[in-house]
């Protein structure tokens, strides 16, 4: 017969029949709520009505001692699995809404104990909010993301770990919590063990007689007892941080770091403790260091004066001196800082913490291993053990609005028919795909009159991966050409209007942003400093093509700086366009792009990240396949139109990828046509053969033609006529 349940009582999961009944508890263990599922792991879930679930869980354990993490995810089923894969704590949250709020809880109640989340991939939903809620919950946190990695042929249904687990097996689970969870059995935390304490089963219940809200809401306001964080006497020079406000003995203490130390008495007066606010709550939360054991910094997490938690990964050398650049930084990010305890204590507080936690930082934008860097998110199967570091908070190049179904509507859409746009929008995905073919850097220079669509192309390229800031001006010396190639490093460099630049620097630039390297400079002491690297996919325009800029500033052009930009003439039907899509004129289609650009960017390009971090296809025997194409081999082909044809199969490889993973909506091998479309384009202006060559003959019959008879004689004339300084004779 059914026993009717306290609240008090702690249940493990019951299954009766085909309904599984799970007990959801707060962070005290105190019973707030059930869920019921028609079987396990089942999409048919129903709460309790009246039942609380912010922050409320269920935590899963095998018996066996308590792990050194604590591992948080969604529904029952993926939970179970990866408990079953790797013997850790495992805390089901319910549902990814509730991901932050357990997580914020349970840091409460463990401050020291490592938090890894296990997130789901809703790869196929528009927004994915698996991954979204997952990583907003480890920045509040400091914790770490986990995703399924599953292999290729992923089923369109497979999104969590319990799908990975039925797929390829439990070692396949485990394998991808291997680098994120610390493997060991030590107790790190009283809590952990509270918490499995329990966690009984008990035999024998059948189906559950509900337990009503009166009930689970009967310890709601029960009085709880406040520990005193501060440490005694014994405990002291120590930092204290508070994440709430704190009321200790009649007296308020405010959210923030503070520095417990111990003030000298005088005379025959003991010492006394005192407790000094140095700023607002800032954890420390990893060791960062590059590949070489390097740029040593430190993984900081804070709470602005405004909005949710935020991260930053703050470089050691901003210590040096008297730190006033790292607290230029923190008070530019909104983190509060007392006038004068922090120009002392916070350098002290940030460099006597060390915590456990390692993590590779990356200083530049691009690849770092197999995972992919942006200066706001890292994107593949590590991106948990990566983050980027910088000095400098003014990143606002990747930065994204609207959605990708927006950007696929109003821009991706509208360039079907139109080979120009095809091809700027295909070239935009091209910057990540250079490492993975092992390929050189360099792009393309759309060229033609004002007006025509050339910079609307490049924003609609542009929307790939950010908004209005996201574009460059040609208006830069070569030196700071260099710091904006190596901020957009694998990625797209877009510069807008050579005739901005000087056109004595326009060599130097293209140059340098084909080879991929800086300017040799010596250091203070006469010592090579390192050298800045980059590869990016560069893309142009203006109303001139480049030997044409450099040739006003009194310079020839040489062949490798022509062959590093492609000069492409953006002459078509409407100007740059061919196909209007409903618009009644190009000036009227070239605006509707703009509005679209501005209010649908920077989704295209991490969706696209998401499918190729994970991505273990050969794509330089893809590429080679792709350059052996008849639009590729033409007659007469020498070196030079093979590297150009290799550049525009590139891009046709990109377009066509980005239309494999769904992003673009073309029909396939549209991108291809428009590579290849171009690639004629660029062909027709430019002529055949190697470029060398073409300007030997130019020269040769441009300076017969400027001199003609003065210096020239029939060799058949027998005209005894003699002509001074005679250049040769004339068949």
């Amino acid at each position: 017969m059914a026993r009717e349940l306290s609240p008090f009582d702690n249940l493990s999961p019951v299954l009766s029949g085909n309904l599984l009944v799970i007990p959801i508890y707060n962070a005290a263990m105190k019973l707030r709520s059930l869920q019921f599922s028609t079987e396990a792991g089942g999409d048919n879930k129903r709460p309790l009505t009246g039942g609380e679930k912010k922050g409320c869980f269920y935590l899963l354990e095998s018996g066996q001692a308590a792990k050194a993490n604590l591992i948080i995810g969604e529904g029952f089923s993926t939970c179970a699995s990866i408990q079953e894969a790797t013997g850790q704590s495992v805390v089901m949250a319910i549902d990814s809404g509730n991901l932050e709020p357990v997580c914020k809880a349970l840091r409460k109640a463990n401050p020291g104990l490592p938090l890894v989340i296990g997130a789901d991939d809703d790869w196929r939903n528009e927004v994915n909010a698996g991954m979204v809620k997952a990583k907003s919950a480890a920045m509040a946190v400091g914790g770490k993301v986990v995703a399924p990695q599953f292999p290729a042929g992923r089923p369109d249904g497979a999104t969590d770990f319990n799908d990975l687990h039925k797929l390829t097996g439990l070692a396949a689970v485990k394998k991808c919590f291997a680098d994120a969870i610390e493997l060991v059995t030590s107790v790190t935390s009283e809590k952990i063990l509270r918490l499995q304490e329990n966690v009984n089963e008990i035999n024998g219940v059948t189906p559950v007689t509900p337990v009503t809200s009166e009930k689970i809401n009967a310890e709601q306001n029960s009085a709880t007892t406040e520990v005193n964080p501060f440490p005694d006497m014994d405990g002291r020079p120590r930092f204290v941080v508070l994440d709430d406000w704190l009321e200790l003995a009649g007296r308020k203490y405010k959210p923030g770091v503070y520095y417990c130390g111990i003030k000298a008495g005088k005379g025959e007066t003991p010492p006394e403790p005192f407790d000094q606010w140095i700023c607002s709550p800032l954890y420390v939360v990893a060791v960062t260091f590059d590949g070489q054991s390097n740029n040593f910094g430190r993984l900081l997490r804070f709470k602005p004066t405004v909005g949710k938690w935020r991260e930053w990964a703050m470089p050691m050398e901003l210590l040096a001196g008297d730190g006033s650049a790292m607290r230029g930084e923190l008070l530019a990010m909104g983190v509060e800082l007392d006038p004068y305890g922090a120009r002392q204590q916070l350098p002290a507080y940030l460099q006597s913490e060390h915590p456990k936690r390692k993590i590779h930082c990356a200083l530049t934008v691009g690849w770092c291993g197999d995972s992919f860097v942006l200066p706001d998110a890292v994107i593949g199967p590590k991106a948990a053990d990566v983050i980027f570091q910088s000095g400098e908070r003014g990143h606002d190049e990747h930065t994204t609005a609207g959605t990708l179904a927006g950007w696929q509507t109003e821009i991706a859409a509208r360039a079907v028919g139109n080979p120009l746009l095809l091809l700027a929008i295909s070239a935009s995905f091209a910057g990540p795909m250079l490492a993975r073919c092992n390929a050189e850097g360099g792009g393309v220079h759309y060229v033609g009159d004002s007006a025509t669509g050339k910079s609307t192309a490049m924003e609609a390229a542009c929307s790939t991966w950010g908004g209005p800031n996201f574009k460059r001006s040609w208006r830069s010396t070569a030196n700071g050409m260099e710091g904006a190639a190596a901020l957009f490093n694998d990625c797209l460099l877009a510069l807008d209007e050579i005739s901005e630049c000087d056109p004595k620097e326009v060599g130097a630039i293209v140059y340098a942003l084909g080879n991929g390297r800086g300017k040799q400079r010596a250091s203070r002491s006469g010592m090579a400093r390192g050298v800045t690297r980059w590869r990016c996919f560069v893309m142009s325009n203006g109303e001139r093509t480049i030997a044409t800029a450099m040739q006003e500033g009194g310079h020839r052009a040489k062949a490798g700086q022509a062959i590093r930009l492609l000069d492409i003439p953006a002459a078509q039907t409407f100007g740059a366009w061919d196909t209007l899509h409903g618009a009644t004129s190009g000036a009227a289609f070239s605006d509707a792009l703009k509005r679209a650009a501005v209010k649908n960017h920077g989704h295209a390009g991490r969706a696209f990240l998401e499918k190729l971090t994970h991505d273990t296809r050969d794509f330089c025997a893809m590429l080679e396949d792709f350059k052996g194409l008849p639009m590729f081999t033409v007659d007469g082909i020498e070196g030079q139109d093979k590297r150009a044809a290799a550049r525009f199969a590139l891009i046709g490889l990109s377009g066509e990828l980005a239309t494999e993973y769904g992003l673009t909506g073309w029909p396939e091998g549209a991108a291809m046509d428009a590579a290849a479309h171009c690639f004629k384009l660029w062909r027709s202006q430019r002529g055949q053969g190697n470029d060398e060559r073409r300007q030997i003959l130019r020269q040769v019959s441009g300076f017969i033609e400027r001199h003609g008879d003065g210096r020239f004689s029939d060799a058949n004339s027998t005209n005894d006529m003699q002509i001074r300084d005679r250049g040769g004779l004339v068949a």
